[in-house]
């Protein structure tokens, strides 16, 4: 995407026919007094960075859009404004002065000329000396990193190369994707629908990915998991220990724990769950088992602790474990 400056027009808002769906753009009119209209800068069909703003100034929106045919900016990601929750789009009811900006996530955050703070990418935002690089990215902290969409680093040193990590505290880092990482604590979460008999991988809310545990890494947590059914409220739920190595070389295995135990149930529910080490080899995945006939909604969460090594001398590892004290 192209930033360029001096484009301003007038335009209105209103419900035009694109390609045999009509859709709500901005209808270009004129460039203002020493300005560029949008099709003097920019091609059919680029997208652009603006804002529109009322001439009162009173309802604004910052966002992307798409320039189309018949002089008029298709509004495509709405940022901030003015509207509900502070994102929603503005619905203009009069004269409207579009602008094409470069926003701050195509910029040097605010504050950056004191704090060294940096951040690149749609919606990305970074202070007190952090860098975020990617849509959505959050760095908030002196020297604090978040290098992936939509990953978040709050803290002195808090660092993610991780898409939709989250990570908290001074100088915690992250191991994998879409989950939440506080010091040496961490916990993943996901959902997912099983419809009759079939089987399903619980994944993140957002995400699109199980759990994966990268090589050399050992982790313990407790799982807990739950099942609903949408046709009378049946429920299952379970929970088990687990500890889990990926030796480099050999991919994920559990060795300790792992087998989710019934904790309640409803009477006649044939459902269940499991933990299992599978998929391309480091991932760790909750499955959640389904009944003929019916919809079951299902949640799961893993939280724990986590150390780089093989957990060697635990699960028939190389290296025994320490002798007792005085032994």
């Amino acid at each position: 995407m192209r930033l360029t400056e001096l484009v301003e027009e007038a335009a209105t808002y209103a419900n035009v026919e694109i390609d045999g769906e009509v859709e709500t753009v901005f209808v270009l009119s004129g460039a203002l007094p020493g300005r560029r209209r949008f099709v003097q800068a920019f091609e059919i069909d680029e997208e652009v960075y603006y804002r529109a703003a009322a001439l009162d100034g009173a309802s604004w929106q910052l966002g992307r859009a798409r320039l189309v045919a018949g002089n008029a900016l298709l509004p495509l990601d709405t940022w901030r404004s003015t509207g509900a929750y502070g994102t929603a789009a503005v619905a203009f009811d009069g004269p409207v002065v579009v602008t094409a900006i470069a926003p701050a996530a195509a910029m040097l955050a605010t504050g950056s000329a004191t704090h060294g703070s940096s951040a690149h990418g749609p919606g990305a935002v970074a202070a007190g000396g952090g860098h975020a690089n990617g849509e959505g990215a959050v760095a908030i902290g002196s020297v604090a990193h978040a290098d992936g969409d939509f990953a978040v680093a709050l803290g002195r040193e808090a660092f993610t190369e991780h898409r939709g990590a989250v990570v908290v505290g001074a100088g915690t880092q992250s191991w994998a994707e879409w989950c939440e990482f506080y010091g040496a604590a961490w916990r993943w979460s996901g959902r997912g629908v099983t419809y009759n008999d079939e089987s399903v991988d619980l994944l993140p809310g957002y995400g699109d990915v199980v759990l994966t545990v990268p090589p050399g890494l050992a982790v313990v947590g407790r799982v807990m998991v739950v099942g609903q059914r949408d046709e009378d409220g049946g429920f299952w739920s379970g929970e088990c220990a687990v500890v889990a190595r990926h030796i480099p070389g050999a991919g994920l295995e559990i060795v300790g724990g792992g087998v989710l135990t019934p904790i309640a149930a409803s009477s006649g529910a044939e459902v269940s769950a499991e933990l299992i080490a599978g998929g391309v080899g480091d991932q760790l995945i909750v499955r959640a088992h389904g009944e003929f006939g019916d919809v079951w909604r299902w949640s799961a969460v893993i939280s724990g602790t986590a150390v780089a090594g093989t957990l060697d001398g635990v699960g028939g590892g190389d290296v025994p474990p320490p002798p007792p004290p005085g032994g």
